[in-house]
């Protein structure tokens, strides 16, 4: 059986990346995955797992089930009443809402329901939408679907919510009267007066794209994000 050392580098290669490059999205120190003799600690393997929420964490731990999520929870659904009856709230809708990557923040939205998904332990109103552009690369492809799910924070306290995860940010736009949506790790600003005016948003890939902030009163809707379905699996409906 392999070890969580080796699951690692399996993923790392899986994603392209470099060793380096993945110690730093995961929060971890440079080197860290070489001198691992055991499994992670509980706090770091949440790190993992938030950097990378396509990972499947008993692969991870134990070498149990498929890599990424996608590939051992998801699956189309044929006849709509009879996976309602059979699976209830493991039913994901997909809706026809395209994000797309970069600083430009564009949605995309006809607002029609593609279909269901049946993907068992997601939070209550999760939903699937695609997403398009590069800044992402390499952990999301271009044309992946995320799974979301509305995440609630009080604008009194921006600070308390888990910087370092993934999050889908809608923002309203006075001037332009349009609504944009950024697909971005979230970090805080260390002190100074924007700590509690804006986030920092970072893109996971750095060389083509800059941090930038995003304010927070302009700020309508977050969504954290919980998993990403591969762009193999087709559309359907």
């Amino acid at each position: 059986m392999s070890t969580t050392k080796e699951r690692v580098l399996a993923f790392v290669a899986h994603k392209g990346l470099k060793m380096k490059e993945f110690e730093e999205l995961a929060g971890l120190s440079n080197g860290y995955v070489t001198s691992m003799r055991k499994g992670f600690g509980e706090g770091k393997l949440n790190n993992v797992l938030n950097a990378f929420p396509d990972l499947n964490r008993d692969w991870l731990v134990y070498g149990e089930g498929s890599m990424l999520k996608s590939e051992s929870a998801a699956h189309r659904v044929e006849s709509y009443q009879e996976a309602l009856r059979k699976y209830g709230d493991s039913l994901v809708p997909e809706y026809d809402i395209e994000f797309r990557g970069g600083p430009q923040g564009l949605m995309v939205e006809s607002g029609s329901l593609l279909g269901y998904w049946v993907i068992p332990n997601v939070p209550a109103g999760s939903f699937i939408v695609s997403m398009t552009g590069r800044s992402m690369l390499p952990a999301i492809p271009s044309g992946s679907r995320l799974i979301l799910s509305p995440y609630s924070f009080d604008r009194n306290y921006p600070t308390s919510i888990p910087f370092g995860n993934l999050f889908v940010v809608v923002t309203y736009d006075e001037e332009q009267d349009a609504y944009n949506a950024h697909i971005k790790i979230l970090r805080r600003h260390k002190g100074g007066d924007k700590d509690a005016t804006h986030w920092i948003a970072r893109s996971i890939n750095t060389e083509e794209f800059d941090d930038f902030d995003i304010p927070v009163h302009k700020v309508t809707h977050l969504y954290k994000v919980v998993s990403c379905i591969s762009s193999l699996w087709g559309h359907w409906s």
